[in-house]
């Protein structure tokens, strides 16, 4: 069971919060994203909104973007918050990507099926 927030120490608060931001930051990496175009996707458009976004990754825990971050990342909030859970693997370029190839692999084999038609 992982203690709560109330029930930490500074340093404990501390080093908690600087692990999510830790977390929040490689889920962004790994989707492929930019801090200034997370930040955009957040709604953080201004340079000062792309400022806090980049003191979230440093060690000021976005709580109220964790759902967002979490869906644009794809990852999920308990991963973010405990390091348990389901972890950024590809980026959403990579899983389009993916996908496209899958549909046009699709559209091969019913071409194919279809040029063997009488």
């Amino acid at each position: 069971r992982m203690p709560s927030l109330v029930d930490m120490t500074e340093d404990h608060k501390l080093r908690f919060e600087r692990a999510v931001a830790q977390r929040g930051k490689e889920a962004r990496e790994s989707a492929g994203l930019s801090r200034n175009e997370m930040a955009s996707r957040l709604g953080l458009d201004d340079a000062a909104g792309q400022r806090r976004y980049r003191n979230y990754e440093l060690d000021r825990v976005p709580w109220e973007f964790l759902d967002e971050i979490a869906e644009i990342t794809g990852t999920d909030v308990n991963y973010l918050v405990t390091g348990s859970g389901m972890r950024p693997e590809l980026s959403q370029v990579e899983k389009e990507l993916r996908e496209l190839l899958r549909r046009l692999q699709g559209l091969d084999r019913s071409a194919d099926s279809d040029e063997d038609a009488p």
